[in-house]
């Protein structure tokens, strides 16, 4: 694919370099067959969904791409060739599937560096520069990733743009006025930079193959955020093509005992505290040998005190005190007081009392108790 003719850094990472294959033309074929419109249209792939990413052209009369406008405002078509889909599905899916040091400066060169300008957030007042990377399977054919742009990585990015920075023939590189937000931690939004969704045959087709995940893994859609930072040799192997990491058995637990349930006791019925209680067993009753010998003695009880006599039955008689023992005195009973001790009262008990024998009124005090 050539270049754009606007196209005027140097190949900053690996040398200068001149891709012009037109110039061995002669300038009467040109202008006897003008060239078609070159078709600049890039795409994102972002949560499973593909977005066309419109290019940026420069303002005639400044000479300078405007930066208020998303799409591509950097963008040379220039492809970076990976050796088969599964290396470009360890690429788009991580960190772990991108070259460092030597090896990246070897693939990647400053004309390959794609900058978008967009929202990341929702709420985002000003758009937002960030990096990408066109990246092609060798050799492969009805498929669209020569124009699929892959979000580079922050750390990716961060040794990218320090080599840019130490060299000094990049000084004046329009990637240093073009930096990317937050050292390209984060994808753009095509849905919030307003970029078109596609659907049908107007998703673009790619020889990506993205390696397995483990059980329970959650997948990740193209565009989502990159584990950044540092990883160590182990991890990294593990996710290599043709290497798979031994599954741990998890440490087995010793075996709980179940938690013995405290012994509750029966609660009582309401309708066991009005029936009358079965006697107490014989074990319970008192051994007349162990009441006192005083108890048991055969003589009549000493007749108590008048003042301390009360509630005598209606036909117990008694000489009046003081008299000279002929006069008797007859006591009737006019009322009588009972006192009940209700010891659980639920809200839909009825207590019913049944009066005595030649009762004629009654007067009811009721002392209602709360604990």
């Amino acid at each position: 694919m050539s270049d754009a003719e606007d196209f005027d850094e140097p190949n900053e990472m690996v040398g200068n370099a001149s891709d012009n294959e037109e110039d061995s033309e002669p300038e009467l074929s040109r202008a006897a067959t003008p060239e078609p419109e070159e078709d600049k249209t890039t795409f994102i792939v972002y949560n499973r969904g593909s977005h066309r990413v419109p290019y940026v052209e420069k303002n005639p009369e400044t000479g300078k791409v405007p930066t208020d406008v998303p799409g591509a405002v950097r963008c040379y078509f220039r492809v970076v060739r990976v050796p088969d889909g599964k290396t470009l599905g360890l690429m788009v899916s991580g960190l772990e599937g991108w070259p460092r040091g030597q090896d990246l400066g070897a693939l990647v060169d400053a004309a390959k560096i794609v900058v978008v300008n967009g929202k990341i957030g929702k709420d985002d007042e000003k758009l937002s520069y960030v990096w990408y990377l066109l990246l092609e399977v060798a050799g492969s054919s009805g498929t669209k990733d020569e124009r699929i742009l892959r979000h580079i990585p922050k750390t990716v990015y961060k040794e990218l743009i320090e080599s840019i920075k130490k060299n000094p023939e990049m000084s004046e590189s329009q990637l240093l006025t073009m930096q990317a937000a937050n050292d390209n931690k984060n994808p753009l939004n095509p849905t919030h930079s307003g970029f078109a969704r596609l659907a049908g045959d107007d998703i673009p087709k790619s020889a990506v193959i993205m390696p397995d995940k483990p059980k329970g893994a959650p997948k990740d859609g193209e565009g989502k955020k990159h584990t950044s930072g540092s990883s160590n040799t182990k991890k990294a192997a593990s996710k290599a093509p043709g290497v798979e990491k031994p599954a741990e058995k998890p440490a087995e637990k010793p075996a709980e005992k179940p938690a013995e349930k405290p012994v509750e006791k029966p609660k009582p019925s309401m309708a066991s505290l009005w029936k009358p209680q079965a006697p107490a067993p014989a074990s319970e009753k008192p051994n007349p040998a162990t009441v006192p010998v005083e108890t048991l003695t055969d003589e009549a009880p000493a007749p108590l005190p008048v003042d301390k006599f009360e509630g005598a039955p209606p036909s117990r008689k008694r000489p009046l005190e003081g008299g000279n023992g002929k006069t008797m005195v007859k006591k009737v009973r006019t009322e009588a007081t009972e006192s009940w001790n209700i010891i659980v009262c639920d809200p839909d008990a009825t207590i019913d009392f049944a009066p005595p024998a030649g009762a004629t009124g009654a007067k009811v005090l009721i002392e209602w108790s709360f604990e």
